[in-house]
């Protein structure tokens, strides 16, 4: 994002160089390959609370009665 925003988008330190084209490359050959994906287990993931409990984090964070 660094190299993006100072170099490629908003010029403010100097120019994209070949270096950092190579690591953009490679990253985007890493994540474009199937090979690497992993699929999510979906009962590891977080939970949304219930009314019941939303309703007491509010009271807990705010004080309220």
């Amino acid at each position: 994002y660094k190299t993006r925003n100072e170099k490629a988008a908003h010029p403010e330190i100097g120019i994209v160089d070949l270096d950092e084209y190579r690591m953009l490359v490679s990253f985007l050959e890493y994540i474009l390959d199937f090979n690497n994906c992993n699929p999510t287990d979906i009962s590891h993931a977080l939970t949304m609370p219930t009314l019941e409990e939303q309703r007491d984090m509010l009271k807990a964070h705010w004080g309220a009665k």
